[in-house]
């Protein structure tokens, strides 16, 4: 993760000499955090019959993708839902890499999460001698990247609910029968 922080306070007792009743800060706190890892694969049961919930997804190459398809009555036939899935497999970097072969465990990361808040502070000065009072009022625009453009500041996030495929201590006997169809995921909020 990289943050920083860019300030501004008024400099008025360096350039006149007199100590100020107010003083103004500006803050804009830029941060950039690499995404988070996340699995694709199968869910909600394994395919290769050992305990787990998610099985890792295999990608076929791109002349046996067909094969994994059958026609749907009143639907796409199975050659057009195969070119759709490759064009998905085609637009992702990993995917794409991964023809032929499983996915692996956490080797596919969301995008980098780009985020710039704003702070204003205003401190207002009373009082003397030994009874000095600071009050501070400050105003804060968490995210303001959202603000100026909704497609900006936005995080990306990976819940871990089906993403360890660990088996420790699970074996194919616990594995629970399920009635749903297998189907390819990606584990991915907003």
């Amino acid at each position: 993760m990289i943050s920083a922080a860019v300030s501004y306070q008024t400099l008025t007792i360096w350039l006149t000499g007199i100590r100020p009743k107010t003083s103004l800060q500006l803050h804009l706190l830029p941060e950039r955090a690499i995404g988070h890892p996340f699995t694709y694969g199968f869910l909600p049961n394994s395919i290769d019959g050992t305990g787990q919930q998610v099985s890792l997804a295999y990608i076929p190459k791109t002349s046996e993708t067909v094969n994994f398809f059958s026609d749907v009555v009143g639907g796409a036939t199975a050659a057009q839902q195969a070119a759709t899935f490759d064009n998905y497999i085609n637009g992702n970097k990993y995917l794409n890499s991964r023809r032929g072969k499983f996915t692996e465990r956490n080797a596919a990361f969301t995008p980098w999460n780009n985020n710039l808040d704003f702070r204003f502070s205003q401190d207002f000065k009373f009082g003397n001698g030994k009874h000095k009072q600071v009050i501070t009022f400050t105003y804060d625009i968490v995210n303001l990247t959202n603000l100026l453009n909704k497609n900006w500041g936005q995080y990306y996030f990976s819940a871990n609910t089906f993403n360890s495929t660990s088996s420790v201590g699970l074996t194919p006997k616990t594995t629970p029968a399920f009635a749903a169809q297998v189907q390819l995921i990606k584990v991915h909020l907003c």
